[in-house]
């Protein structure tokens, strides 16, 4: 009889071991996965540990499968998938947003659950008065509802962008290359560097450009004294994004130190003013390509250009310029 009672006893402990783990399981759920990316992921290192650590510490581990940190251009975008399946997507400007905006997207209702005294209290006076035939076979899927697991009602958030701070700006600087053309078919080469602070969608920006030696399209340039000028301006404008482009746009006040080769004592200074205009992409990179075109003007000499001491045209003005390079931020 001892021998018997074994047997008996040995298949129920081990399903009630299998029974212990597989309720384990389902309650404690697989932990969930933390992710940093991007150039800027070093910054966002520690808020990351500090969520692992809200994580273990709170239940909001529970309701959340992953959460992916891509930290890029002074900010990053948070990917939070739940553990039903749910995905969200917020914009955070700062490492002490990551904690909050995990916590306020984890927040879930409860699921409801079958109350068994409400199908007694419905259906009981039907069970009882139906016959026994009908109960035994209403007896499977009364036990299949009890025993099967709730599937948990997904819970919709209205997932906004967080605002941008009125204050948040950015610094970029570029590099150029082109030439410079206008009136009386004069045309130099053009080398030219920028700086600009980024207050979205305004652009404020310093440019520097040094204009080599002018020439006539029409020839004649054997005998033409090199002249040449260093210019120091102030820029303002826009700047709108359009997908991966952005267009730039504004106004420019420009002041240029002339020098002339065969008369360097006689160096002279000019004012103009103008506008500009060109695009950037891919806009949200650290490096981009850059275009510049530009229109400018002498206001004090319209309809007459500068000229050397031979009496030749040596400055136009009006004058374009086209120019390209790269843009670091």
């Amino acid at each position: 009889m001892f021998r018997r009672r074994t047997r008996t006893i040995r298949p129920v402990a081990v399903l009630g071991c299998v029974g212990v783990q597989a309720f384990a399981s389902a309650a404690l759920g697989a932990p969930c996965q933390l992710e940093v990316v991007g150039p800027e992921r070093a910054s966002w290192q520690g808020a990351m540990a500090e969520l692992g650590s809200a994580l273990e510490r709170e239940e909001l581990g529970r309701g959340c499968r992953s959460v992916r940190v891509d930290a890029a251009n002074g900010r990053a975008t948070l990917s939070y998938v739940a553990s039903d399946g749910r995905r969200a997507e917020r914009d955070l400007l700062a490492p002490a947003e990551l904690v909050p905006s995990v916590q306020a997207l984890s927040a879930t209702a409860p699921a409801l659950e079958p109350s068994d005294d409400a199908d007694a209290g419905e259906g009981g006076a039907r069970a009882d008065t139906a016959p026994q035939p009908a109960r035994e076979a209403e007896a499977p899927a009364r036990a299949k509802r009890v025993f099967e697991p709730t599937p948990p009602r997904p819970v919709h958030h209205d997932v906004t962008p967080a605002p941008r701070g009125p204050y948040d700006s950015k610094a970029v600087f570029g590099a150029s290359l082109g030439f410079r053309t206008g009136a009386d078919d004069l045309i130099s080469p053009a080398l030219g560097v920028t700086a600009a602070l980024l207050l979205d969608p305004w652009e404020l920006g310093l440019l520097g450009r040094f204009e080599g030696k002018y020439v006539d399209n029409g020839g004649g340039n054997d005998t033409r004294p090199e002249t040449s000028g260093m210019v120091l301006g102030v820029t303002a404008g826009r700047r709108e994004v359009i997908g991966s482009l952005a267009l730039r746009g504004g106004a420019a006040l420009l002041f240029a130190d002339v020098r002339e080769e065969e008369n360097p004592r006689a160096g002279r200074a000019e004012a103009r003013v103008g506008c500009y205009g060109g695009g950037v992409w891919p806009q949200d990179s650290w490096l981009a390509l850059r275009l510049d075109l530009g229109a400018e003007i002498v206001p004090y000499n319209i309809g007459v250009s500068e000229t050397n001491a031979q009496g030749n045209a040596s400055l136009p003005w009006w004058a374009i310029s086209v120019a390209v390079g790269p843009e670091f931020r």
